[in-house]
């Protein structure tokens, strides 16, 4: 069942305000009767009226009521019944003929049930009450026929008699009998329990069923639990609270609340870190306790609408400031103001006094489709991305639909509904949200911050989404892809105003840039801001480039820096502004970190420490003794950089002072202190204080597994560290153990391509191979070569950093010199074709090559030595083909060279095997054998001289050069 209408505020004002102009105020038995002569007005609306007339007298005979309040509740009924009913009759009173049948919105069937009351003049309540027989001769005067009976059907309320004894009068039995044999239901899904449900929702509605004694229990049963009990709860609420009665029923509010409400919540909220979930605790909590309704009903009716446009979906952790300020930009683009906007919010339209049920997912659902948009707000570290009420949203959001009959579409096909979604990230710093995008499909391990079976009902709604998608003609979608395909149509429709609106154009596209980014499709992500740098190139205004410039290079420089681009991610950053190191705004404190970052990489250590001091004594000068958490930062880098130059007495004074510092900012509990506790255990493990650096490890590996959980890379990176100190210390077997399980993690939530993946196979092979399991490390570098191999194929350069540790990792290892070779050959040629000779790449991959040569000649001299010396014919071929590998590799990427070196034992291990002319030719291509008359002779004139004359010529030389090599052969 769809969800319900809100009761008791828009109908309620137009039943109390309408009236008659001229006439006098109508009696309770005139208004019955105008009320069923317009009601009797359609055929249709008269069997819904049939149906629930009876039960209300019926239960409103068992209490003293108002008279008034016994009129609005019969006409709510009518409302009510005709919106669940999904009926489509014009209210019109003109003839007995039904509707056509048509589908028609809840709101658009609420204006047209609204059509059919009649006008009543606004006049207020009685103060007499209606006994039972007074009520019983309203109800009797009523000119409807009953149906006949649906002997199934009966109302489940239990009634309590006046006196409190617990026990129904004969009477009242009597009454709920001729109820139950002249009910006739409409043929709908609906029940007579749940018809009955929503009545009493009504009765609450106006205060004749005190609201905390209606069970808030699944609609869809066919027996709920409602209990009215004869005490001072039955004294009728004020009618000022009849929202707020409403909201004790329905859990969910389908309003729109305009987006001043949150601008007006954020200026009562004084802290700018307060999270949403602390929010509701200490402002939305309070005002709504006494009443338990939602926020939504204590508001002005001013500030809402019968329809939302957007719904904000978000985690609770988001700092409550950080959500108002990305919304308000993002309508500031949109040309929007906060008077004309209005959304959904679940802390202001849920009820945070009672839970939900199974029913109230079915309503959310509904709202999420009457929307225009879902503005899914993504925080710095992607939190909300293992939420699993976030992917429900995003999912249901962009769903496949029917097609309407009204579309342009081929009617009977699914169409994805995917531009509803729109992407908000709040922070500049990508690499933060990596870790949540990447293990995003795995919903079974999302996070629901509610219990009750709230995250089942989540899930089950996702597979039923997926399930209707993959039966469809289009094939079912992850969350991922749903992501970015949302991303890249909203870049697509801001496109077409950015020569108007180029703001907004360049938000969707770093939007899309980065989710491209997290999806390691570097090479997009990076043709995503070319674009962006064309606009700031044609519009050239000073004040667009001061809004957009920095943000496109810092997002530049990560993606040169996740390419392994160090230098291209260090010019980016040092083309930003020169006041990037004073400023406190977020962009450029991520800015300065990346750059000493970068620095540090790059072994430029000196460069690092000063602009890493420089950015710490600004910090200081503003928030005095390092009390921020940009100083934290840089106490850390500092930190760091000492202990990556093996400095570790240093590198331990850093880190303890900046762990001081964090107890007294947050206390020693968050990632900042663990990144303190790492720095440390890597200090003591190289200074030898192993029994210290465990415990400093612990502390570092217990405080990321608590927050990060198992499969973070910074989770994983402790772990790494220990692994590596157990096998310093022999503890092969235990080593071993762990670095399989950080090789598994990595390969679930990254794959075998990536770096790190590759980096933990390799060492994973190496302490296999220590361990003596020869044939388990052969395995593993196996699989490392064959990704190797996968990763020369690629034609973009996203993967190029896992290409060069595949290289490196087979120069380094004798065994695998002879595959060692031939890959570095194909990796030079891929790294200077796409990236360039002076490339950082390109270059590390020569030395790697000459390291190579140097290797295999010494091994090929050893080799010819031991065949001149027994004359061994194997050793001879042996060192031809070291000889000849490593002449191969020194003539690719020195082609200028001579090489002499390898060239002349390259014709010694020929000569030895009798291949006179091949070694005459390698000396000859070395340079070290002058060349004949007819080698320097011009081809036209060799064609015209007697070849016989230039063989006698070239004679001689040819004896004279061959018998000094063969001695020495010899």
């Amino acid at each position: 069942m769809g969800f319900l209408p809100k009761l008791g505020r828009h109908e309620e004002r137009i039943i109390r305000n309408r009236s008659l102009s001229g006439e006098k105020p109508i009696s309770i038995d005139e208004n019955v009767v105008q009320l069923e002569t317009a009601i009797a007005a359609s055929k249709s609306f008269a069997k819904i009226s049939d149906a629930v007339k009876p039960l209300i007298r019926a239960r409103a005979l068992t209490r003293m009521i108002t008279k008034q309040q016994f009129e609005d509740v019969e006409i709510q009924s009518y409302i009510l019944s005709a919106s669940n009913l999904d009926l489509k009759t014009r209210f019109e009173g003109q003839g007995e003929e039904e509707a056509p049948q048509e589908k028609m919105s809840l709101h658009a069937l609420r204006r047209k049930s609204m059509s059919a009351l009649p006008k009543i003049r606004n006049r207020t309540s009685t103060s007499g009450f209606l006994d039972a027989d007074q009520a019983e001769s309203v109800a009797s005067s009523s000119s409807l026929a009953v149906p006949t009976a649906m002997q199934q059907h009966r109302p489940s309320a239990v009634l309590w008699s006046q006196d409190g004894s617990g026990k129904v009068s004969t009477s009242q039995l009597e009454q709920l009998s001729d109820v139950k044999q002249h009910t006739k239901l409409p043929k709908h899904r609906m029940s007579a329990g749940a018809l009955e449900n929503d009545m009493m929702r009504i009765a609450s509605n106006f205060g004749l069923v005190p609201s905390r004694e209606v069970v808030n229990g699944n609609r869809e049963q066919s027996a709920p639990k409602y209990f009215m009990k004869s005490s001072e709860d039955n004294i009728p609420r004020s009618r000022s609270h009849s929202r707020s009665g409403t909201a004790t029923v329905f859990q969910l509010s389908p309003m729109g609340i305009q987006l001043s409400v949150l601008l007006n919540l954020a200026a009562n909220v004084p802290s700018a870190t307060m999270s949403i979930a602390e929010v509701i605790k200490k402002h939305i909590a309070p005002p709504t306790a006494q009443l338990r309704c939602r926020y939504v009903d204590v508001i002005s009716e001013k500030l809402t609408a019968d329809v939302p446009q957007y719904v904000i979906s978000f985690s609770p952790s988001l700092s409550f400031h950080t959500l108002v300020n990305t919304l308000s930009k993002y309508f500031e683009l949109n040309k929007l103001k906060c008077s004309d906007v209005y959304v959904w919010v679940d802390f202001l339209n849920v009820n945070q006094h009672s839970r939900l049920v199974a029913s109230d997912v079915d309503d959310l659902v509904q709202i999420l489709n009457s929307v225009e948009k879902v503005l899914l707000v993504l925080d710095r570290a992607g939190v909300a991305l293992s939420s699993t009420r976030v992917l429900f949203e995003a999912l249901q959001a962009t769903a496949a639909q029917p097609t309407q009959p009204d579309s342009k579409k081929k009617p009977g096909k699914q169409w994805s509904n995917v531009d509803k979604l729109v992407v908000l990230p709040v922070s500049y710093a990508w690499n933060d949200a990596r870790h949540a995008f990447v293990t995003l499909p795995d919903l079974g391990t999302s996070v629901c911050s509610k219990e009750h079976g709230e995250k089942d009902w989540y899930l089950e709604r996702m597979a039923r989404i997926k399930s209707n998608e993959s039966a469809s003609s289009s094939s079912a979608k992850s969350v991922k892809e749903t992501l970015v395909m949302a991303a890249k149509r909203e870049m697509q429709r801001s496109e077409r105003l950015a020569s108007i609106n180029p703001l907004r154009y360049v938000q969707a596209a770093t939007t899309y840039a980065m989710l491209l980014y997290l999806q390691y499709s570097l090479s997009e992500a990076e043709e995503i801001l070319h674009t962006i740098k064309i606009l700031m190139d044609k519009n050239g205004s000073r004040d667009f480039l001061d809004k957009v410039e920095p943000s496109y290079l810092l997002h530049l420089s990560l993606i040169m820096r996740e390419k392994g681009q160090l230098a291209e991610a260090h010019r980016a950053l040092q083309v930003m502004p020169s006041h990037m190191v004073d400023s406190s705004d977020e962009i450029f404190v991520d800015g300065s970190t990346s750059l000493v970052e970068i620095l540090t990489e790059s072994k430029q250590f000196t460069k690092a420490e000063l602009l890493c001091r420089k950015i710490l004594d600004t910090r200081e000068r503003a928030c005095g003794h390092h009390k921020s958490a940009p100083a934290v930062v840089n106490m850390i880098q500092l930190a760091f950089i000492s202990e990556a130059q093996s400095l570790y007495e240093e590198a331990e004074e850093r880190a303890n002072a900046a762990l001081r510092l964090i107890s007294q900012l947050d206390g020693i509990t968050g990632l900042t202190a663990s990144a303190c506790f790492h720095i440390l255990a890597c200090s003591c493990y190289n200074t030898h204080r192993e029994e210290q650096a465990d415990k400093f490890l612990d502390k570092a590996l217990a405080i990321r597994l608590s927050i990060m959980g198992p499969h973070h890379p910074l989770t994983l990176e402790s772990m790494s560290l220990r692994a590596v100190n157990l096998a310093k210390r022999k503890q092969v077997s235990e080593a071993r153990s762990l670095v399989s399980k950080v090789h598994s993690s990595r390969m679930l939530t990254y794959g075998l391509q990536h770096v790190e993946s590759l980096k933990t196979l390799g060492y994973l092979a190496d302490l296999l191979r220590l361990d003596g399991k020869l044939e388990e490390a052969e395995e593993a570098e196996k699989l490392l070569g064959d990704a190797g191999k996968s990763l020369l194929k690629c034609t973009r350069i996203d993967k190029f950093q896992s290409l060069q540790y595949v290289s490196a990792f087979l120069s380094t290892r004798e065994h695998l010199l002879d595959k060692a070779a031939p890959f570095l050959a194909k990796a030079f040629v891929t790294f200077k074709e796409k990236l360039g000779s002076e490339s950082e790449m390109t270059v590390s991959t020569v030395k790697r090559l000459e390291d190579v040569i140097t290797r295999e000649s010494a091994l090929a001299a050893g080799e010819l030595e031991t065949a001149q010396l027994y004359n061994l014919p194997e050793k001879y071929q042996a060192a031809q083909v070291l000889y000849k590998q490593a002449w191969s590799l020194a003539k690719l990427i020195h082609p200028e060279e001579s090489h002499k070196e390898v060239a002349e034992g390259l014709a010694d291990a020929l000569f030895g095997q009798g291949k006179a002319m091949e070694a005459k030719t390698v000396l000859k291509a070395a340079g070290l054998v002058k060349k004949g008359m007819s080698d320097n002779m011009p081809a036209s004139y060799l064609r015209w001289l007697n070849k016989r004359v230039a063989k006698y010529m070239d004679k001689g030389l040819d004896e004279k050069t061959e018998t000094p090599v063969q001695a020495d052969s010899h």
